[in-house]
């Protein structure tokens, strides 16, 4: 056993000096540097495309290079916007332009494009709305009642005035939010996809509440069907002139919707505009339900021989 130790201890020992050397030596590594932009008038927005990172070689200690590796804030491209003019800037990107919290690295080489061509426009503010593009499932068993109110409807946002011009709406996050259960509040992050660098918004986020309801069917019997409008028949009716209505919605909903509030019609002008003698009665209900089923499903129109 204790020989076992020792050979632990001596390989820990050799990997620790292993990794002290290694570490200690000059290395180059290619990476991704983030872009940042400094010194820019706040009454100036950029109209082009700018790149979030920059792709370069940089050289340091193996252990500095870890160390940027995994937090990629400790290095960074920076454009000083303090006298930048109006329209298209070309903008050479070199050593001066590299930031770094660590004092062994160095920039070796950008790859890639060495400069950049950046539009600059007049910043303006404008309101637009907030679209839904966020999927919303309910859990197995429950129901949206309703549609997701957002809040808010509409956002500020600014940036270049020849930009903003083609925006008309920002949208939430393509994504699906599943097993909703009951009513909530959800956050959602907006989508400035193409839009990163040109334009600011006030909140990144907003809220969208949602009513999920137990799913649950309601039966409603005898109820009228009303024949309206008016008919070639001097007396017209109907067979039959009651049905049963099967709903499926919400719970509270459906607990809370009252039979007279249904109402079941048929127009008589529909039977000589559509040429037959059977057809299926509208039903109206003014409340948010997910489906309904009547029973029959079809009425008949009883011509009665003088």
């Amino acid at each position: 056993m204790k020989s076992v130790g020792l050979k632990i201890a001596s390989l820990l020992c050799a990997v620790s000096l292993w990794f002290f050397v290694v570490s200690g030596k000059n290395y180059s590594l290619e990476l991704d540097l983030p872009l940042t932009i400094s010194g820019f008038s706040p009454i100036l927005a950029i109209s082009s495309h700018v790149p979030r990172t920059i792709s370069a070689v940089v050289e340091g200690s193996g252990l500095d290079l870890i160390r940027l590796k995994q937090q990629d804030s400790l290095a960074w491209m920076e454009l000083d916007f303090s006298h930048i003019l109006l329209g298209t800037q070309t903008i050479v990107l070199g050593h001066e332009n590299f930031h770094t919290a660590l004092r062994g690295i160095t920039l070796v080489s950008i790859k890639g494009t060495h400069s950049l061509d950046v539009e600059i426009d007049t910043r303006i503010s404008q309101e637009v709305p907030v679209r839904l593009h966020t999927e919303l499932k309910p859990a197995k068993g429950f129901v949206l009642v309703g549609d997701p109110v957002l809040l808010p409807a509409s956002i500020q946002i600014s940036g270049s005035r020849k930009v903003l011009t083609r925006i008309f709406e920002i949208p939430t996050s393509n994504s699906l939010i599943p097993n909703l259960t009951h009513p909530d509040t959800l956050e959602l992050p907006l989508n400035l996809e193409g839009y990163a660098n040109q334009v600011q918004l006030k909140e990144r986020f907003i809220r969208v509440a949602v009513n999920v309801q137990k799913r649950i069917t309601r039966k409603f019997n005898n109820l009228p069907v009303q024949l309206v409008g008016p008919s070639q028949l001097e007396h017209p009716k109907i067979q039959p002139d009651h049905v049963s209505l099967e709903v499926v919605g919400g719970e509270d909903v459906l607990r809370e919707l009252p039979a007279q509030e249904i109402r079941i019609f048929l127009e008589s002008t529909r039977f000589a505009v559509e040429g037959t003698d059977t057809l299926q009665p509208t039903v109206f209900i003014d409340r948010p339900i997910e489906s309904w089923t009547l029973t029959p499903s079809t009425i008949h129109l009883v011509k009665t021989i003088p």
